[in-house]
C-alpha cells in the first residue's frame, strides 16, 4: 500500500495507520457515525438536471486527503483528469492530427463503482483484510464512492487503470482501424485520422459492461471535422494546437467588460477566467488581452504574478 513497498506481505490496518497518519480512536468515531461527516446536497446541471454532491465534512476530508498523499493511486497513461500535469489541454493534444470523433460517457460513474468493487481494489493493491475494509469505509459513502470525497478521481482513475480497462480501450479496432483514446474523468475519446465504421460506441459498451459500467446514451457523440473544430473536453484544436472555443472567448470578454464597468464581476473571477484560458493557450488570447488591461487600468487591481508575467511577455516591444 504504502509508495514504493519493500514488502510484498499484506499491509495490515495498525502499519498503514502509522504510515498515513490516521488516529484509530477518530477512525473509529467517523465510522459509527459516518453520516453525520457528509453533507449531501443536489447540484444543478447546465442541462438542468440535478447531480447529488456527498461531501465529507472537515474531520473525514482531513484523513481523507491523509490517504490520497500517502497512498499511489496510479492513474495510467491514458487518463487526464485529476492527474499532475495532465489537464484538457493535454486531453486534447493527445488527439493531434484527428479528424473524426467519437465520445462516450460513462454514467453516474462514481456511484457505479460500489462498495464491494472498492474492497476487492484494496485487496489487489496489497492491502490485508482488515485494512482493505477499512481504507473501503473511509472513502465511500451509502455503498459506493462519493461525489465530492477528495480520493473518489483518484481511486476511480486508478480502478480503470489497475483493471485494465484503459488499456482495452486504447487498443480497441474496428475494422482494422487503430484509435487514439483518452480518458478525462468519465469522458472517453476516441479520435481517427480516417472515418470510424460503426461498431466503436457497441464494444465500449460491453467492455464497460464487463466491470459494472454502463454508457450514458445522451452524451454519446460522433461527428467529423467537415464543417466544425474537434472539439475535446471543452477545447478546440485548430491545427494542431489547443484553443479556446470562440463563444466562451466571447462569453469571458463580456464579463471583463462588466467589471471595468460597474465592478459586478469580482477579481477573483476575472483572474480565475483569465488562469484557465492562460492553462489552455498558454498566453492570453488579443480578444481577452486588450479588455483586461483596460479592466487593471480603470480598477487600479494588482493581478496575480503569473498573469502579469504573462501580460509583460506579451505587451513588451
Amino acid at each position: 500500500m504504502p509508495r514504493n513497498p519493500k514488502r510484498q506481505k499484506k499491509t495490515k490496518v495498525s502499519e498503514f495507520f502509522s504510515y498515513v497518519g490516521l488516529e484509530p480512536k477518530k477512525v473509529k468515531q467517523v465510522l459509527q457515525d459516518k453520516e453525520s461527516y457528509y453533507k449531501v446536497w443536489h447540484k444543478k446541471e447546465p442541462n438542468g438536471k440535478k447531480r447529488v454532491i456527498e461531501a465529507p465534512r472537515k474531520t473525514l476530508k482531513k484523513m481523507q486527503r491523509s490517504i490520497l498523499d500517502r497512498v499511489e493511486f496510479r492513474p495510467g497513461p491514458w487518463a487526464h483528469g485529476g492527474v499532475r500535469k495532465k489537464s484538457i489541454r493535454t486531453n486534447a493534444l493527445a488527439h493531434k492530427g484527428s479528424k473524426f470523433l467519437v465520445r462516450i460517457d460513462i454514467k453516474n460513474a462514481y456511484p457505479s463503482l460500489t462498495k464491494q468493487m472498492v474492497k476487492d481494489h484494496f485487496l489487489k493493491m496489497n492491502a490485508g483484510v482488515g485494512l482493505a475494509k477499512v481504507l473501503t469505509e473511509l472513502i465511500t459513502f451509502r455503498g459506493h464512492l462519493p461525489q465530492g470525497a477528495p480520493t473518489s478521481l483518484a481511486v476511480f482513475n486508478h480502478f480503470l487503470s489497475l483493471a485494465g480497462l484503459d488499456d482495452a480501450f486504447s487498443l480497441i479496432r474496428v475494422k482494422k482501424h487503430s484509435l487514439k483514446y483518452s480518458r478525462y474523468v468519465d469522458d472517453l475519446t476516441f479520435t481517427s485520422p480516417f472515418k470510424i465504421p460503426p461498431g466503436l460506441e457497441n464494444a465500449v459498451a460491453k467492455k464497460l459492461k464487463e466491470f459494472g459500467f454502463t454508457v450514458n446514451p445522451a452524451k454519446t457523440l460522433r461527428y467529423s471535422t467537415k464543417n466544425r473544430a474537434l472539439r475535446i473536453t471543452g477545447v478546440n484544436l485548430i491545427n494542431n494546437k489547443p484553443k479556446v472555443p470562440p463563444k466562451k472567448i466571447k462569453k469571458f470578454r463580456g464579463m471583463i467588460g462588466r467589471a471595468t464597468i460597474d465592478g459586478s464581476v469580482s477579481s477573483a473571477k476575472i483572474f480565475g477566467t483569465v488562469a484557465y484560458v492562460m492553462g489552455i493557450e498558454k498566453r492570453i488570447p488579443h480578444q481577452l488581452l486588450v479588455p483586461l488591461l483596460k479592466y487593471l487600468k480603470a480598477r487600479q487591481i494588482n493581478c496575480p504574478p503569473k498573469i502579469k508575467k504573462q501580460i509583460d511577455r506579451q505587451t513588451k516591444k
